[in-house]
């Protein structure tokens, strides 16, 4: 059976969690919207952490990604792994928009 690659994290409301990229040798954090995100077991791994943890007040818990984690094979369109990947798939397109505005972060063949 197909399953829709991008759907609602619903394994905790999106809302209530923040999604970040980020690259081990820069400190700056490129927050990302939680449905541009596809299930896979990387992801739920990392939502698995974050559920059950206090919430300090006024504060969303932030799943943090590191870059290398980023799925390239995903972005060429090649990853046979789908939801047992142990990356995450991000959209093509919101990988475009990142690369856009964030001529720092790595080529697509770069990424892992």
């Amino acid at each position: 059976s197909h399953v829709p690659e991008f759907i609602q994290l619903v394994s905790c409301d999106s809302s209530a969690t923040l999604v970040a990229l980020y690259a081990e040798d820069r400190k700056e954090l490129l927050y990302i919207p939680g449905e541009r995100l596809a299930h896979t077991a990387y992801l739920q791994t990392l939502l698995a952490q974050v559920q059950g943890k206090p919430l300090q007040e006024n504060h969303k818990p932030v799943i943090q990604i590191p870059l290398h984690r980023v799925c390239g094979l995903h972005l060429r369109k090649l990853c046979l792994y789908g939801q047992d990947c142990k990356c995450v798939h991000l959209c093509r397109e919101t990988w475009q928009q990142l690369l856009a505005a964030h001529p720092w972060l790595p080529e697509e063949e770069k990424v892992r």
